[in-house]
Formats: C-alpha cells, sequence, structure tokens
C-alpha cells in the first residue's frame, strides 16, 4: 500500500514539474526593440500563437510625419508576424515575418532565450536566411508611433583623424 502510495506521488510530481517549469518561462508577449534600433514590434497572443505589429517607429524630429508602408499607409500598427508554437519547445515558433517596405513575406522562427528574441527570415530554407536579435523595449512611444533610439556609444575615431562635431 505504501509502495503504491510513493508511486502516485512520484508520478504526480512528474507531470507537475513540466507545468511549473513552463510557468517560470520568460514570455515573448510584450514591446521589442529592432536589432537596428530603428522599430518597436508589439507581440501579442493571437489564439495559441504569435502576432506581432509595429508600435513604433524612430523619427528624424519629433513633428516629423509618421512613415508610410509599400501600400502608401501609416507603418504604425502593420501587421509584421504571424506565429504558431513549435510542439515541444516552448520558446519557439515558426510562421511567417512580413517586411512592410515591400509587402514580401518570409517563412519565420522566433526564438525566445535569455530575455532576447531572435527572429529567422528565410529563404526555402533556414540556412538561406538572417537572424536579428530583438531586446525588450520600456520606453515611451508617441501617439505618432514615433519614439527616440536610446544614443548609441559613438565609436572612437582612427588615429591620426579628428571627428568633425558640428558647432
Amino acid at each position: 500500500m505504501l509502495r503504491s502510495l510513493l508511486a502516485a506521488l512520484c508520478l504526480c510530481g512528474t507531470l507537475l514539474v513540466p507545468r511549473a517549469a513552463a510557468a517560470n518561462t520568460i514570455s515573448p508577449l510584450g514591446l521589442w526593440l529592432s536589432h537596428d534600433h530603428q522599430g518597436v514590434i508589439a507581440i501579442t497572443s493571437c489564439g495559441a500563437g504569435l502576432c506581432g505589429h509595429i508600435a513604433g517607429v524612430t523619427l528624424a524630429h519629433p513633428t516629423d510625419p509618421p512613415p508610410v508602408d509599400w501600400r502608401g499607409q501609416p507603418l504604425c500598427g502593420d501587421p509584421m508576424i504571424a506565429a504558431s508554437p513549435v510542439a515541444g519547445k516552448p520558446d519557439q515558433w515558426h510562421g511567417k515575418v512580413t517586411d512592410p517596405r515591400d509587402g514580401s513575406a518570409w517563412p519565420a522562427t522566433l526564438t525566445l532565450a535569455n530575455g532576447k528574441l531572435r527572429l529567422h527570415g528565410y529563404f526555402a530554407i533556414p540556412l538561406l536566411g538572417e537572424t536579428e536579435t530583438w531586446t525588450r523595449y520600456n520606453g515611451p512611444i508617441s501617439a505618432k508611433c514615433g519614439f527616440q533610439a536610446a544614443a548609441r556609444p559613438e565609436s572612437p575615431a582612427p588615429p591620426g583623424t579628428a571627428r568633425y562635431k558640428p558647432g
């Protein structure tokens, strides 16, 4: 009787551990800064998968009008990602990514690792692709879809040259 009870407890424990581990997984939902710091993508859940749309773009001046997509529509809100979970991989999704510049759609994989979101878009096979790494974005986005990208550190000037700084 005691052995049966212990066996049942062990079985319940093994069934609960994966759920507890899944509950501790960092969520991909939220705002992500693109690899080039030129855009912010909002990742939301849609059904069992993920959807992503453009939530912000860098503007040269705060008064600039928001940029437009390939159809001439405002870039802000453009759907960009539609992905479904990959079976057996709780931090990976597969679907498509749409290029807002020309409307072309490509197969893509999203992977959440070490608090960063990797987007791998490709042509035909994953080997023929490119990966971008996105980081969380916690800053403000204006009503016009604009945001200020963090200043990047300036690279040092090559020895023997001076850097022009407008006065």
